[in-house]
């Protein structure tokens, strides 16, 4: 079952002169944009040969984030058309999920090291605070004793 049909926001696309990604609003199809890179001059017209949509971006309806949608993630259903809603399939959907748990649960487990690591060096400068303290009384000790016996004499 396919998911939600969502239009397109804009696409993604090539600049013809520096092959650069530009990401483009669809309300200027058909009109002479200039590239934010190179200041080359072009019609976005999504029919051009020379004009290379590499993806479609659109708003989630549920979260209002954008939502990017790569054909090569799922080359199957993408379409270049302006007019054509995307419609995301459960396979690509599933996709994007697994990949979105792998980077979370990635993120954690890199969290959870850098705690531990900051944990360990909490200790040690608490381990080393201590020595210190310790080696300050002994110097201490030391410094009053030098005293007595020079007082004395």
């Amino acid at each position: 079952m396919p998911g939600p049909k969502v239009p397109p926001v804009g696409h993604y696309i090539e600049c013809p002169h520096c092959q650069l990604e530009l990401r483009i609003n669809r309300r200027f199809l058909g009109q002479r944009v200039c590239c934010k890179f190179c200041n080359g001059l072009f019609l976005h017209d999504l029919n051009d040969p020379g004009i290379r949509v590499v993806a479609v971006y659109t708003t989630c309806p549920h979260c209002a984030e954008d939502i990017r949608d790569d054909p090569a993630l799922d080359p199957y259903r993408f379409s270049s058309r302006a007019d054509t809603p995307a419609t995301y399939s459960r396979e690509f959907v599933q996709r994007l999920m697994e990949q979105f748990f792998a980077m979370h649960e990635s993120m954690m487990s890199q969290t959870e090291e850098q705690m531990a690591l900051m944990a360990q060096c909490f200790s040690t400068a608490q381990d080393s605070q201590n020595e210190i303290s310790r080696e300050t009384r002994r110097i201490e000790g030391i410094a009053e004793d030098l005293l007595r016996a020079e007082n004395d004499r």
